[in-house]
Parts: C-alpha cells; structure tokens; sequence
C-alpha cells in the first residue's frame, strides 16, 4: 500500500517538514511513499526553483487512486515519525551549495509574526541577544543572522560583529541554515526543516524558550547552547524555600531556557505548597515528582535512597536536550547564589565538566577527592593524623582550584560530560562513598572548585 502527504498551500518549510515526517511515517509503517507536488508556497518561494532544490519527483512516484492520504494533524508532532532515514533520504536529494560555510548562524523569524498578530510564536530580541552573549563566551566569529524582518528592523541586537541577512534569496537562506557550522533554529518550520537536514551541530534554545510546545518534535541530535535543567532533592524545607528558590531563580537569568526538576517525598509541612507558590512568584518552569518512600534512614555507607533520587534527575536533564544540569540543594545550603557567580563560571576559559560551589569553606569535606594523600581516599578511612589533615585544608580564596571530586551544595555539570554514566554509591575501588564522588569520578574531564563563588 502507498501513502502520501498533502495540505494547503504553506511555506516550505512547512512543506519540507511534512514531506520528512511523512516520509518517517511510511517507513514506520512499512508503506510505499508517494510524492504529490507541492501548492502554492508562501513567503516568496517559487515552486520550480524549491522542486529543483529537492527534486523528489526523482525517487518518489505521483499518488495514484488507492494511496492513503496522510491525515497530518495526526502526526507532525509525534517523534517516532522523526525518521533518520527519512532525512537522510532527503539529505541525498538536496542538490547543495556549501559555498557558504558559516561558523554561526541564527534564525530570527519575523514578517507576519508580531507581538499583537501570532504572539504565541513571537520571540522577543532579548533571547536572542542572551544566545548572542553565551556565543561570545566561545568565539568572536561573526554571527549571521537569516531573517525575514524588515530592513534595520534589529537593532536592538547588541553585538558588534553581526552580518544580518535581510529577506535575502530563499535557497542561499536556506542553505546557509543547511551548512551552518552551528545553527540555532528559529520558531519556524524554515529552519526547523534546514535544522534536519544540517549535519552539523543544532541548537533548539529559542524552540524550547517559549512558553507554547512548538509544533514538532526535536530532533533528538539536537541540544541546548544556553539551557539548564535546575535539579534538586529536598524533604521538609519548607522554612529554606523563599530562599532557596530565590537562587534558583537567580541561576535562571543565565540561560535562555532553564527547566526546574524537584525530587522529594512524604512532607510532613507545606514544602509542596511554598514551592508552587513561589514557581508562579519567580515564573519558574517547575516539575515536582512526589514519592511515597516511608524507609528513608541514611548513613555513609547506604546512600541508595539519594542515589536514586539523583538518578532520577540526571535522567530528567537528559531527556530535555539542555547543555548544562545545576544539581542545588533546596535546604538552607542553596542560598545566597547570584546570577553574576553563574555567568563567571560559564564565561570560565579553561576546559571543564564539572565547577562547584565553596559553600562556607569546605562544609561538604565528604566529597572531596584528590590525587594527593590523604585526599585520595574517603574521610571515613582517614587515621587521626590524615584527619587532621582532611580538615585543615583550605583552598585558595579567589580563582579556580582544580579537584577531582567536590559537592558544595550546588555544582554546574555540562551535561554532554554526563553521557552513559550515574550517580553511585561506590567509588572507583567499590568502597562507599557521597553519591557525588560516586558521578564525578565517571567523568572524562577536569573538576574545578570556585573558590570566590561563596
């Protein structure tokens, strides 16, 4: 049986994406594709010239009388019709120009979606300025923007080395996206689509910045360049929230989109309450997943409990495609945390997986791991005399001080670093150990403790 893909006249971005996720769709479900070519596009795309660009008339026949029409609305948002040999299909079909190879380009939809017509999908400049911002905490290339904005109609972006491509030819735009070394899509099917169809590296900060789902799904090779998820355990802190989520919410102001996840259990005050308050207070994108665990007792040897717990939210991070995981205790520990200390730790030049907090010099001595005696061993296993030691350490005051494993109450992970591996109870020699110790001895690079970050 055949199927194929037809709705009224769009752009061709939306096109494009149809005919990619229908394609998905018969590959799921073992159906023979056929192409029906495209209405009339909007947005100044010309027919011939967008068929010449993806000729899938050359692979895919015209439907004939018994082939089922896609009913779309069915699945463009579904992810298993997000079909990797679907695109690459497509990929191989694009007849493509890769002279122009951009090191950064950013798509910035405008035209008809304004703040008063469409303004579930309009992104206001800030976010854009704020990508910008995290860009040039890697690079000084020139940023090139693809836009359909009228003329000097972004001049609100701050940024000096800009190149701002006004309504140019739709295929160079679109190719450009293609190419793009890094391309940060835009709310619209037009990148969305040249998103799937780019190898390279994909950033969908602004898809996930708006407050509306955007229509489909991400593509699971796709991350955030200036995301977080804000992850934390906590049981009966009530008394600590207005605080606590104050930091929260000044970790938020460093990135475009940041996601909360809470993991907690029988509360026996109004933790649940005071935090749902304060998510509207401090407009936070909060998730709260309740348990009804009763054995709860912990000791340095068993920390299966918040092992789990932790698991549970790196699983979480995972799953939202973010570039950065901020694992924050919600008691009286995760306070006094400013957005400048966030913003200097992103901005650190040095390569890193993990930066933690000095909270109160060293509180957290059960998590320090370094090369160096004793410090190469668990606190537990320490005679007098490395006690001793264990205990005096002070780190510098200013500045950054390598370690190799450190928790003080909230750390900063790049979430790449965190692929394949957990939180565990065990070190590297199968003793117990902090949960943390546990995650961060898994990790392939470099630790740093800030020290002024207090």
């Amino acid at each position: 049986m055949s199927c194929y893909f037809d709705i009224s006249g769009n752009g061709f971005g939306c096109h494009l994406t149809g005919s990619i996720m229908c394609l998905g769709y018969s590959l799921y479900h073992n159906l023979e594709f056929k192409h029906k070519p495209y209405p009339q596009l909007h947005h100044k795309a010309i027919n011939s010239k967008m068929n010449e660009l993806i000729p899938f008339s050359s692979l895919f026949d015209y439907p004939n009388p018994d082939s089922l029409k896609i009913d779309y609305a069915d699945i463009y948002w579904r992810d298993i019709y997000l079909n990797d040999e679907a695109i690459k299909v497509v990929r191989n079909l694009l007849k493509n120009n890769k002279n122009k190879v951009y090191e950064y380009v950013i798509h910035i939809r405008r035209n008809d979606i304004t703040i008063k017509d469409h303004p579930e999908r309009y992104i206001n400049i800030s976010k854009y300025n704020d990508i910008i911002k995290h860009i040039r905490n890697k690079s000084n290339e020139t940023i090139h923007i693809i836009t359909d904005a009228k003329k000097n109609s972004l001049e609100d972006l701050t940024d000096n080395n800009l190149n701002i491509h006004y309504n140019e030819d739709i295929i160079d735009s679109f190719l450009i996206m293609v190419n793009a070394k890094n391309l940060f899509v835009g709310w619209s099917s037009f990148s969305y689509s040249a998103g799937l169809l780019n190898q390279n590296k994909v950033y969908n900060d602004i898809l996930i910045s708006n407050s509306v789902p955007y229509y489909h799904p991400n593509h699971h090779s796709w991350s955030g360049f200036c995301s977080c998820v804000v992850v934390g355990l906590c049981k009966n802190v009530e008394q600590y929230l207005d605080k606590s989520l104050l930091s929260v919410f000044n970790i938020s102001k460093s990135f475009v989109k940041t996601y909360v996840y809470i993991v907690t259990n029988n509360n026996t005050d109004n933790t649940i309450d005071k935090i749902n308050e304060l998510k509207i207070k401090y407009s936070l994108d909060i998730k709260i997943d309740e348990y009804d665990i009763k054995k709860t007792e912990m000791n340095r040897e068993d920390l299966s409990i918040m092992v789990w717990g932790r698991n549970k939210c790196l699983e979480y991070a995972q799953k939202k495609n973010v570039n950065y995981m901020v694992c924050i205790d919600l008691d009286n520990v995760g306070q006094g945390i400013k957005t400048e200390s966030i913003n200097k730790i992103l901005n650190y030049k040095n390569n890193w997986d993990c930066i933690s907090r000095n909270f109160s010099n060293l509180y957290d001595r059960f998590s320090i791991r370094m090369k160096e005696k004793p410090f190469n061993k668990c606190i537990h296993r320490c005679n007098k005399e490395e006690h001793t030691i264990y205990w005096a350490f002070k780190p510098p005051d200013i500045g950054y001080f390598k370690m190799d494993c450190y928790f003080g109450g909230c750390c900063i992970y790049k979430l790449e670093a965190l692929k394949n591996i957990e939180y565990r109870r065990t070190d590297t020699n199968g003793l117990g150990c902090c949960e943390h110790i546990g995650l961060q001895q898994q990790l392939k690079g470099d630790l740093y403790l800030a020290c002024e970050w207090l």
